[in-house]
This record gives C-alpha cells, structure tokens and sequence, in this order.
C-alpha cells in the first residue's frame, strides 16, 4: 500500500449569461486576486497584530453588481482606499455569490477570508453552502437560470462538462499568466478544458492514508504490509488475536470510491486508471471488475470489519 491521492478543488465562475463573455472590473478584480489578495490579506492580518492566515482563491464573476453592500462597512469610503492601496479595484456596490461545501467550522473560517476581501474591495459576498451535494446543487442552480458567480468545487469531473456544456467561463488572458506564475504545469492542466484554462485548484489534501495501531499491530506480532496480499495476511492475523483488523466510514461513499482508487491505479496502472477517469473504458471493463473483486477479498470478510453484518459485507456484484 502506500498511493495517495489528492482531493482537488477548483474555483470556476459562471456567467448569468452564456452568450456573455466580456469581462467587468468585478471579474477582473475578483479573478485576480487569487495571488494578490492571498498575500495582501496575510499580510493585513499580520500588520492588525497576528492571527492564522487567511487564504482566498477566487475568479471571475460576470456579475454586474447593484446590490446594497452588507452593513459590515464593506462599501465605505474607507474601504475604496483599502483597495486601491491593496491594488485591487475598488468594488462599492458590487454583489457576489459565492458556493462551497463548507459547513459549520469551516464556514466560519472561509467567511472570515470573504469577510477580509469584502473590507479589502467594498463588495458585498453572499455564501451558500452545499454541503456533500454542492455539485448537485450548483447544477440546479444552471439549470434554474441562477448560478453562483464562484463555485468552489471538490469535483474536477464536474468541471469539465460543466465547460462542455458552455456553463462556465474560461478564465481571461491576465488570470492565466497568474496561475502560470504560481502553479506547476500538472496543476494548471487539471483546470483546463479543450486547451482554455476555467478553473483553479487552490486545496488538495493527502488521502486514502493508513493508520494503524502501534500496540495491538506489536501484540499480535504482525508488521506494516507493503502489499495487498501482506495487508490480507496482517488481518488474518489480527482477526485470530482477537482484534478487529479495518474500520472503513463507509457512509460517506467517497471513503469506499477512495480504497477503489488505490486498487485500481495499483493493479490497472496510470494509464488505465485516467481512461477510466475520462470514461474512455467502461466500468465494466476487466480492470474494474477485477479491482472490485480484489477489494472484496476485504469487504467480503466480516471478521475484518469493525461494524460488519453479512448484509454489509458480501462481495461486489459485477456484471458484463
């Protein structure tokens, strides 16, 4: 074992029509800030007197403002000569949507980095989360005529047809050199669609990490496995010490999509697996089928799962 893989946001906007294709002093102001406003918030905060930094990643919105700013201040004289010293346009009277998964802790968090940009531009920021389901949401919302200006997506799939579909913008010529400045080429292709670049991947994190118990691994006498077969061998073992050998939060699916992932690339290799990510193959292709099976060897086996019952642990079903 031992492949992790990333969990990508990308930033992408939406224009309130798809015929518009200019660009306003919002989205250019918004669309760039994804370097500048980074640094010029960090070092607010720093000059405010500390605080953990903040980071915003943000791109362009077609939205041409109108709204009364929020009653924080945000639309203030003062706050016009924040953002010409910041070296971002001044954005008094200007709205902005914004949509992301985040909820509770988290959202508190990012609306303190919406909060800074809004004292930084003086435009107002409205934010909805969608919790696990955002892309289900923010497709309603096209559907439904009323996009966000911003989605903040964990979906890079998504990303791509939603560019297919003519859904979203590409990004301007000036936002591309930026991202260029300060991304490595691997990055920058996971947001580009028929060579325009739409979105911005601003968060990965590593996943799909092993954690295992130092003393019950020592009190059963096994080892960290390097392969599938050893990590099988090392729940036999622990199964017959007496220990539950794999707890999987599998009621969030992405979990078990996760353990597949691993598999798959491990068995099926880089090349197999990005077919199967840009549906080139089907999922019923022997490369699936089989990493299914491999990862019912575990799934199949109760005495390796904390929680199992026989209903919750038979093998995957697979049909040609």
């Amino acid at each position: 074992m031992g492949t992790l893989l990333t969990r990508h946001f990308a930033v992408v906007s939406f224009p309130k029509n798809a015929a518009t294709t200019g660009t306003d002093s919002t989205s250019a102001s918004f669309e760039g800030a994804h370097r500048d406003c980074v640094q010029k918030i960090k070092d607010r905060r720093n000059r405010a007197g500390g605080g953990r930094p903040l980071t915003l990643a943000a791109c362009s919105s077609s939205s041409s403002g109108g709204s009364t700013p929020s009653a924080s201040g945000s639309g203030s004289t003062a706050s016009t000569g924040t953002a010409a010293a910041s070296g971002l346009a001044p954005l008094k009277g200007k709205h902005l949507t914004v949509l992301a998964e985040w909820t509770g802790a988290e959202q508190t968090d990012f609306q303190a980095v919406l909060n800074s940009f809004q004292s930084l531009t003086g435009a107002s920021v409205s934010y909805q989360s969608g919790g696990s389901n955002t892309g289900t949401v923010l497709q309603t919302k096209i559907a439904g005529g009323s996009p966000p200006d911003v989605a903040l997506l964990p979906e890079p799939g998504l990303i791509t047809t939603l560019a297919q579909q003519g859904a979203i913008k590409p990004l301007t010529p000036a936002i591309q050199q930026e991202v260029a400045a300060d991304y490595g080429p691997g990055w920058e292709s996971m947001g580009t669609v028929g060579g325009k670049l739409y979105s911005v991947v601003y968060k990965a994190s590593n996943k799909t990490t092993f954690w295992y118990n130092t003393a019950e691994f020592a009190q059963a006498g096994v080892t960290p496995p390097t392969n599938w077969t050893q990590f099988l061998a090392d729940c036999q073992t622990l199964s017959e010490a007496g220990i539950t050998p794999v707890s999987i939060g599998g009621s969030d699916g992405w979990t078990l999509a996760d353990w597949f992932q691993n598999i798959y690339l491990s068995e099926a290799g880089p090349a197999m697996y990005n077919k199967l990510a840009h549906h080139q193959i089907p999922w019923t292709d022997p490369s699936v089928i089989k990493a299914l099976t491999t990862f019912g060897q575990l799934l199949g086996n109760q005495k390796y799962l904390a929680g199992a019952t026989p209903e919750h642990s038979r093998p995957p079903t697979t049909t040609r």
